[in-house]
């Protein structure tokens, strides 16, 4: 211990037992010598005793409880003095002498005993004055860049100017209240957090962060990054290979497992110090109290990434293929309901009945959509079938060439199938499909697979194709969209519609239809005579380099040809990660 060390320790010690009333006459005298012959022990003791001073009014105060919060209340005053110790010196008036101060029975005349709530009250307003020089002086970890603003899309700060990617941050103490946007951020270690607002945050290393409030996505895919640690008023989370979604909302953490696991250590006082493993497709609250309760996994909200140039917000969700029939983009979640690819011209228009149709290997591109490359109606009899405007062929089943319905997507049809029957009954079989029961005018829903009673769900959609028909979609049109994801996959349910087997009112297995699924023109699904008895799963990898994916449906070749051959596409849809 240095000299001066021993000084701050000893003036402490003793200012310490003079206010309690507890320091002996010959250390009083002592005390008196020394602040007589040291002008910095002087500076000290009248700095700390004019700020009693202040507070000799201030009885709401804490109670000391026992002798441990005691002697810490001392320790406390002992290292708070021994930064002050380090601070630049303060000009003070040159004391001549002190006032005599007279002993009596070891106790000092002029300063009346202090109780220990004035005392904590003391040693309190110490703190609050000497914090900032404390924090400057005594600090052992400076200020250092740890992570970089590597996007942004429309951010704003709260007392903060615009901050452009590239933009380094440090692991100041300060927060940062992100107000408006998105931000996502690549720290030093190689993790990588989006941030959405509103939110306030602050770093804290190369590899850890302080979530007070709002969402933030995580993704530590870098060996260097395992280990990160995401603290929140309520617990601290480790990442141990993951990708997960935190949200803290009034103190309440909210920890979503995408991928891998964390562990979560809770710091309220009902869970203090324990530790909770969360493995991926769980979610887990963790409150203020460390209470850790279960909830339900959020796989579609947290903003996972970010195109600052399209705008587009990648918050798990695929790319829905009926979207794009309908004229969207696949992942505005907007649904054109009702919307159809007619195979005769190319549009998008309205979903209709049309009349009966032929053609033999015609490819039409849809130019109402950038991301279908086009429409065709597959005969094999006739040669190699065109499916892409590059050129691209395919050697297919041989087929009638018939067709007579568009390609629609979210088609809906009616409840009450009785009452349809009803009113379907006077028109001619040929016509006795969707559209007129749609202008029925009862109550309607989504299309469905008549096979497996799949549940419903608000987020369903579908496409239907009716025999012989294809659509091609251009996946490099798509990609741009994504960000840094990538399409790594397509799936979906098909199956004959339910609809079309309880209006014509006839047997599960006298429909037949063939479903093909090609991806740059060659064959990667298919599946063969399918009836309305039948549920396939499609899913397929897509890699990086593939372009076109192609989905088509034929008569498979029954009596009945292509009559009543509907096939439905449930949920088709691109896979991204």
């Amino acid at each position: 211990m240095s000299e001066n060390d021993k000084l701050v320790n000893e003036i402490a010690v003793k200012l310490s037992m003079l206010l309690e009333g507890d320091l002996p006459e010959e250390q009083f005298a002592q005390f008196q010598d020394l602040l007589l012959q040291n002008k910095q022990a002087r500076e000290y003791y009248y700095r700390l005793l004019a700020i009693n001073a202040n507070l000799q009014e201030a009885e709401n105060i804490i109670h000391l409880q026992d002798e441990t919060q005691k002697n810490n209340s001392l320790d406390l005053l002992n290292a708070l003095l021994t930064g002050e110790s380090s601070a630049p010196a303060v000009e003070m008036p040159e004391i001549v002498e002190l006032p005599p101060v007279a002993p009596s029975r070891g106790r000092p005349q002029e300063l009346p005993p202090i109780s220990k709530v004035k005392l904590v009250s003391f040693l309190m307003s110490v703190a609050a004055v000497l914090i900032i020089g404390l924090y400057v002086h005594i600090s052992v970890v400076p200020s250092v860049e740890v992570a970089t603003i590597d996007r942004e899309l429309n951010a704003i700060y709260a007392g903060r100017t615009f901050m452009p990617a590239g933009t380094r941050l440090t692991n100041s103490s300060e927060t940062i209240r992100l107000v408006e946007g998105l931000i996502s951020i690549r720290l030093d270690s190689g993790a990588r957090v989006v941030v959405e607002s509103p939110a306030e945050f602050s770093l804290n290393s190369s590899n850890s962060m302080y979530l007070y409030s709002g969402d933030v996505y995580a993704v530590v895919a870098s060996p260097q990054a395992e280990g990160f640690t995401l603290k929140t008023p309520g617990c601290d989370i480790v990442d141990l290979g993951t990708e997960f979604g935190v949200r803290v909302i009034g103190g309440s953490s909210d920890i979503h497992m995408t991928r891998g696991r964390a562990q979560i250590t809770a710091s309220g006082a009902v869970s203090s110090g324990s530790d909770y493993l969360l493995e991926a497709g769980n979610a887990r609250r963790v409150d203020l109290s460390g209470q850790i309760k279960n909830i339900k996994l959020e796989t579609d909200t947290f903003a996972r990434s970010f195109s600052s140039d399209s705008g587009f917000v990648w918050r798990g969700h695929s790319v829905d293929l009926a979207d794009i029939v309908g004229g969207g983009n696949g992942i505005s979640g907007v649904y054109y309901r009702g919307m159809s690819v007619d195979p005769s011209n190319g549009k998008i228009v309205p979903w209709a009945v049309m009349s009966d149709s032929y053609s033999h290997n015609t490819f039409l591109p849809v130019n109402d959509s950038a991301f279908i490359d086009g429409v065709f109606v597959p005969d094999g009899g006739e040669g190699p079938i065109p499916v892409s405007t590059t050129g691209l062929t395919w050697t297919g089943p041989d087929t009638s060439g018939f067709y007579k319905y568009n390609i629609g997507a979210m088609v809906e049809v009616l409840d009450q199938r009785d009452i349809v029957t009803d009113i379907l009954s006077h028109l001619p079989a040929s016509d006795r499909m969707l559209e007129k029961a749609i202008k029925g005018g009862v109550p309607k829903h989504l299309m469905r697979i008549h096979a497996g009673n799949v549940p419903a769900s608000d987020s369903d959609t579908n496409l239907v194709m009716h025999a012989n028909i294809g659509i091609t979609f251009d996946l490099t049109k798509i990609r741009p969209l994504l960000a840094d994801n990538r399409i790594a996959g397509f799936n979906c349910l098909f199956g004959v519609s339910e609809e079309i087997v309880a209006l014509e009112k006839i047997s599960d297995t006298e429909m037949n239809i063939d479903v093909w699924v090609l991806i740059d023109g060659q064959e990667r699904f298919s599946r063969q005579d399918i009836d309305a008895t039948m549920l396939t799963e499609i899913d397929l990898q897509i890699d990086d380099q593939d372009r076109f994916l192609s989905l088509v449906v034929t008569d498979s070749g029954d009596r009945r040809a292509a009559s009543f051959d509907w096939g439905l596409f449930l949920n088709p849809r691109l896979i991204i990660e």
